[in-house]
């Protein structure tokens, strides 16, 4: 039986000036520039969940004794996937990492000024569909070593190689205005709690 291991809420890396809002339920992070623009970011971790196949027949109605009405063949009903909270999990597992992104302050953050990074959790590795997502709204790219970042759609070799993600957002973002970002991930081992400490995403204005 595999073990069971503790799934980080956050990857990423600490910034100074980011304070703790909260760390019931989500962790969310402020920070404020300059201008008083303030954007929080909320994050959520959770797992794939496949449900069950299912196969039935359906019998003949209890009257036809001519047996005009056949039963069914056996119908196979495809497994679907479902997204649970994730508390735990094991390795093999699937999990979604997503980033709330909001604009709480009074000011326009402007069109190509806000930019989100973050690093895979200890852990996991990045799902291939990841480094190919596509949004209109964000150009998504990935580095190695957290300097270094190529756009996503063009990273090569093995995805266990690209451990911080960050996007641009391409418009402005008004004040209430939000975005979600998310990313995938492969559970690989057990995970020490102790060594995953969670930390923020980087938020840069």
């Amino acid at each position: 039986m595999m073990g069971m291991g503790n799934i980080g809420n956050r990857g990423g890396a600490e910034l100074l000036r980011v304070s703790l809002l909260s760390s019931v339920g989500f962790i969310a992070f402020l920070w404020v520039c300059s201008v008083s623009a303030q954007v929080a970011i909320e994050t959520s971790v959770q797992k794939q969940q496949v449900v069950v196949p299912v196969s039935y027949a359906a019998p003949a109605a209890a009257n036809d004794t001519l047996a005009i009405n056949r039963p069914l063949p056996n119908r196979v009903v495809e497994p679907s996937n479902v997204w649970l909270d994730a508390t735990s999990g094991s390795p093999g597992d699937k999990l979604r990492y997503t980033l709330k992104v909001r604009n709480v302050g009074q000011y326009a953050v402007p069109k190509g000024h806000l930019h989100v990074q973050d690093k895979v959790p200890q852990g996991t590795l990045l799902t291939p569909e990841t480094l190919q997502q596509e949004n209109r709204l964000n150009a998504f790219s990935v580095s190695a070593d957290g300097v270094s970042f190529v756009a996503g759609s063009a990273a090569v070799g093995p995805t266990d190689g690209w451990r911080w993600l960050r996007w641009e957002y391409l418009a402005p973002l008004e004040p209430g205005q939000d975005f979600n970002l998310s990313y995938e991930t492969i559970l690989q081992a057990q995970v020490d709690p102790q060594d995953d400490k969670p930390t923020p995403p980087i938020v840069d204005f």
